[in-house]
């Protein structure tokens, strides 16, 4: 289906993320921080006047969808009718029930505490607070409407409910649910009754009596079991069940000003604000620390004994259990991590070799033509020579002229000396030029060689620099996959793996393929016990971690299931570390890891840039050498026309 927003663009509508009494809600195609609400059937024209003030009030205060998928914008269909509206999606949505239910919430969330219900409730206050700052009221409060993630971040979803008065504009909603309704609207129908802060006070009340008391609600149905009944009547009993149901939280653990607080809003109609329950709860948690046994009970500080502690050994029941796996799930195998780093190197070519390497065109050409100029034969010396041949006649006549005409004979003779030593002169003379061009041409060869070694040079510093490089990252890599290792000694240290004697004989009674292990299937617990590991009692962290393809995750899940019936056995927990302690040695280990990540992104980067450097530099002494190459073969072919066609 193809829907359009207000300008007239279509939005196409991705997977179901859920569905109502009213329509459904689709992922929106291309924003994936945005979901779109479609309504079965069009919305009246009521419904679609009240969307659009809500789409006009978030533009002029946007902190109304701080706590709300408020309605960002309407979305009509081909007809320009509104068919329903965009509102923000959520990640991760988990239902505030499965929050303050014990046993949903140590199965969701097994890490939280007592202090974080109180921070969930806190911020429920804050939502109601914001909402009633604009004049909105919720009206149909209940557990359906409310998720929470799992930093305490409350949002209340069907914001489309809501009512809205804004002058003379009146939007009422004709829902609710009893739980949540106050007594002065029990039996009323909701569709004619104007709904008022004071009666979403109350519903914010029980939400925060309910996370704070583990779920309990404040109306249990008083003498004849009727919940509805008894919150007509204002018969609100948990103190006085509390004396005498040991399970339950003792009612004086709660701080008198909370106390207060719930005893005005389940009697009276004039009840706590929302701001109220915001600086009381806020006050509260930051009472709360933990007891001297179990970090994850939280109590008010100055409390002499711990009331969670006291119900598990009284009642047999724990509203908290150590999270004994769930400080694992921040680990992750380094496989994934590296698997992009990986990738990225296999990319980047490997470092050439100096003959792979593109030589400079022409330049070994250019130096033979050189060299072959040189030992070229050039044309004799006409003149010269014709002067040295007459010279030495005369001289040789001079001579001859001596015997017979001594003094004649001798200036002839000499005349014929002078000649020769004017033709040498002369011959030496003339050869002054083509030694000069022989230096020149000697220089250029030189330059050359220059260059070559240069170029060859700078081809070995390259391909050396990545070399290191590289072995660098290899080494950086080895390094991440060790820190696994060393996460685990240290884990090992703390946790201490081995079987105590004393509990053998009791752990060897649970059979390890028919328990129920998360993470570890049935095929993996029957490859362990051809390995004789068939017991809680063969369980130990070094030597699981030696057997071939057993993950951490399920060596992890596989300890703490012994521990879990080390505790049956014991009638307490085992003695180990705490959730804290382990998330500690976490962190620390992630954080070593994560820095060498870091080295080997930036090593890649550092490698990257290398070779693109490598390239640049190559190709610019590749050009220099075939620039010069070309000059000394115009040089040669100059000379070559000069002193040898000639």
């Amino acid at each position: 289906m193809t829907v359009y927003s207000a300008d007239g663009k279509a939005v196409d509508l991705g997977p179901v993320l859920g569905r109502g009494g009213e329509g459904v809600v689709h992922v929106r195609v291309g924003r994936d921080a945005q979901a779109c609400k479609i309504y079965q059937r069009p919305p009246t024209d009521a419904r679609t006047a009240k969307l659009t003030w809500m789409v006009q009030r978030l533009q002029q205060h946007p902190d109304l969808a701080q706590w709300c998928t408020w309605p960002q914008e309407l979305l009509f269909d081909e007809e320009r009718r509104c068919v329903g509206f965009v509102m923000e999606r959520l990640e991760q949505p988990r239902p505030i029930h499965e929050v303050y239910q014990p046993e949903q919430r140590k199965t969701v969330l097994p890490a939280a505490g007592w202090d974080f219900l109180v921070r969930v409730a806190t911020n429920c206050a804050r939502m109601f607070e914001t909402l009633h700052k604009y004049d909105v009221i919720v009206g149909d409060v209940n557990e359906r409407n409310i998720f929470v993630d799992s930093d305490a971040t409350v949002h209340l979803v069907d914001c489309d409910s809501f009512q809205i008065q804004d002058g003379d504009q009146f939007f009422g909603t004709g829902v609710g649910v009893v739980d949540y309704t106050p007594p002065e609207l029990q039996g009323k129908d909701f569709r004619l009754v104007p709904r008022t802060v004071e009666h979403d006070r109350f519903g914010l009340a029980v939400i925060a009596f309910k996370l704070l008391l583990m779920g309990r609600h404040p109306f249990s149905g008083g003498s004849t079991g009727d919940l509805h009944q008894a919150i007509a009547k204002k018969e609100w009993d948990y103190p006085q069940l509390a004396q005498r149901l040991r399970h339950l939280l003792p009612w004086s653990v709660i701080s008198q000003p909370l106390r207060a607080a719930f005893a005005s809003a389940f009697t009276e109609e004039e009840r706590p604000s929302a701001h109220v329950w915001v600086e009381r709860l806020a006050d509260f948690e930051a009472s709360l620390q933990p007891c001297r046994r179990e970090p994850l009970h939280k109590i008010p500080a100055g409390l002499g004994n711990c009331p969670w502690c006291t119900i598990e050994q009284v009642a047999g029941y724990a509203y908290f259990s150590r999270p004994q796996t769930q400080w694992l799930s921040q680990w992750q195998s380094p496989d994934g991590l590296l698997a992009p780093l990986d990738a990225e190197l296999a990319a980047l070519p490997s470092a050439r070799q100096p003959e792979e390497w593109q030589s400079p065109q022409g330049m070994e050409a250019a130096i033979a033509t050189a060299r072959a100029l040189l030992q070229a034969e050039r044309p004799p010396d006409l003149v010269g020579w014709y002067l040295a041949l007459g010279g030495g006649l005369v001289a040789v006549g001079g001579v001859s002229m001596a015997l017979f005409q001594p003094a004649r004979g001798v200036l002839v003779a000499a005349a014929g000396v002078l000649a020769l030593v004017a033709a040498r002169w002369l011959t030496a003379r003339r050869q002054v030029p083509w030694h000069r061009v022989s230096e020149e041409i000697n220089g250029k060869i030189n330059e050359m060689r220059e260059i070559e070694a240069e170029w060859k040079g700078e081809a070995l510093r390259f391909r050396d620099q990545d070399r290191r490089l590289r072995a660098w990252l290899a080494d950086l890599r080895g390094q991440v996959l060790a820190i696994g290792g060393q996460r685990q000694r240290e884990i090992d240290k703390l946790e201490g793996s081995q079987v105590s004697q004393g509990l053998r004989a009791g752990l060897v009674r649970f059979d390890l393929v028919s328990a129920t292990i998360p993470h570890v299937p049935v095929e993996k617990k029957r490859a362990l016990a051809i390995r004789g590991v068939l017991t809680a009692a063969d369980l130990d962290r070094t030597q699981l971690a030696a057997i071939p393809g057993l993950a951490d995750v399920q060596i992890d899940a596989l300890i703490a299931w012994r521990h879990s019936m080390e505790a049956q056995l014991t009638g307490a927990r085992a003695h180990g570390p705490n959730a804290a302690q382990l998330s500690a040695i976490d962190g620390n280990f992630q954080q070593m890891r994560e820095n060498l990540l870091a080295e080997m992104r930036g090593g890649l980067g550092t490698l990257r840039d290398s070779g693109q450097l490598a390239d640049a530099r190559m190709a610019e002494l590749v050009e220099h050498g075939r620039q010069a190459g070309l000059a000394l073969q115009t040089r040669v072919e100059a000379v070559r026309r000069t002193f040898i066609e000639d």
